[in-house]
């Protein structure tokens, strides 16, 4: 490729290998002689021969995350198929959005693709838009730290707790009470105020 040659001498009789040639990105795939009789990687060298090496450009898997209740991800360009997996060449990108559901849409949330124990961040391109460039090798996206939002209860000016998204707040004989969606419970207000 570039215009190089190289020149390897193999013996009669012996096996064309291809270790002498490596292309970052590419996969050699065999050779071909000027008639473009094609040799593969195995064969059996039987006389002198002039062959180029065919490569093929590496093709990278990426699984992106399924959407659940907490977020949807979705690719910028293309559709995504039904098992979230998109396949891009070396070197090429792949753009997609998050887009965090109203119970969640507060959290300082982290989008960052895996391989093996490697981390890799994507650039951020705008509001809740990433690509990952460049890319070189299989990775698997991760969406993290998402956490549900809380608020602040505020009743006649004074701070009375907080509580998660869902969760509702009563009055019932001049007694505060909240249900909190994360654990189902009701509890007096007084409570979530000393700690108790």
């Amino acid at each position: 490729y570039d215009n190089e040659q190289l020149i390897v001498e193999v013996p009669h009789g012996e096996i064309l290998t291809g270790n002498q040639f490596d292309r970052e990105g590419y996969t050699l795939i065999g050779f071909k002689d000027a008639s473009n009789t094609i040799y593969n990687v195995g064969d059996i060298v039987t006389s002198n021969m002039i062959l180029d090496v065919i490569w093929e450009k590496d093709v990278y898997t990426i699984t992106l995350p399924k959407n659940n209740g907490m977020f949807a991800l979705n690719l910028a360009v293309n559709p995504l198929s039904s098992n979230r997996i998109v396949y891009r060449e070396y070197n090429q990108s792949v753009e997609f959005c998050v887009i965090l559901s109203k119970a969640y849409d507060q959290s300082d949330y982290v989008v960052y693709g895996i391989n093996g124990d490697t981390k890799i961040y994507p650039t951020r391109l705008g509001d809740d838009i990433y690509v990952f460039e460049n890319i070189q090798c299989d990775m698997e996206v991760v969406v993290d730290n998402i956490s549900l939002n809380y608020y602040d209860i505020i009743i006649d000016g004074k701070y009375q707790g907080s509580v998660a998204y869902g969760s509702w707040v009563y009055i019932e004989d001049d007694m505060i009470f909240v249900r909190d969606i994360e654990t189902n419970m009701i509890i007096e207000v007084e409570s979530l105020l000393s700690g108790a």
